[in-house]
């Protein structure tokens, strides 16, 4: 009798931890179900810190000619239709020498405000602009097109670094000695222009010559 009452308390002992705390969850066999809270779950909820967008794609045109007023504006007007978002110009119309002619003079930037107006004025609103080292007075080596380093000489730098600065300044949309009329900024600037040919100088000239310009634009416009 002791016995059957002993197992009799047993069992009711048990049966109450069980109410109490639950069954035990079932050992996994080879084809049981992943536990319901390893299995991914879908969701519609957006991701708290997605991937930074890639940045747009810019189809442009080149090579605009800028030596005559009337032909920018007919180029402009052709390309216009066809929907491109930028533009680059011919580097030899506005090139140093041509902008500056002595290293007293004032820097012409009719050319290059022609260009920037009109074709802002078309819906081009990236545009580059390239800046060509070649200077009849400034360049170590002045030959137009054949010379072979039109990097600045040493004590042209500065002026160099100068020339930089003005131009991107005039198209930075800051408020700031802007070009009358300027509609977008211009974010996009080439240093020389066609290494196989007309930029053949030593590579340590031209990297010289590329922190000059990378700094005074910089300082110019931090976005560019």
């Amino acid at each position: 009798m002791k016995h059957r009452k002993f197992g009799f308390y047993t069992l009711l002992v048990l049966s109450w931890l069980f109410l109490a705390c639950g069954a035990p969850a079932a050992l996994p066999t080879a084809t049981s179900a992943a536990p319901a809270s390893t299995l991914a779950v879908p969701t519609t909820e957006p991701i708290n810190n997605p991937a930074a967008p890639a940045p747009p794609i810019i189809v442009g045109v080149e090579y605009i000619l800028l030596d005559q007023a009337p032909r920018v504006a007919r180029q402009a007007a052709a390309l216009a239709p066809i929907g491109f978002g930028g533009a680059k110009h011919y580097a030899e119309h506005v090139e140093w020498g041509v902008m500056q002619p002595a290293p007293d003079a004032a820097i012409n930037f009719s050319r290059l405000d022609n260009f920037v107006s009109t074709f802002q004025a078309h819906g081009f609103a990236e545009l580059v602009i390239t800046l060509k080292s070649h200077s009849s007075w400034a360049s170590v080596d002045a030959r137009p097109l054949l010379g072979k380093n039109a990097s600045p000489k040493a004590e042209y730098r500065a002026a160099y670094a100068s020339w930089i600065s003005q131009v991107v300044e005039r198209y930075d949309g800051d408020g700031h000695d802007d070009m009358a009329g300027l509609q977008f900024p211009v974010r996009y600037y080439e240093i020389g222009s066609e290494f196989s040919s007309y930029e053949p100088e030593p590579v340590a000239d031209y990297l010289t010559m590329l922190g000059a310009a990378y700094q005074a634009a910089h300082a110019a416009y931090p976005d560019v």
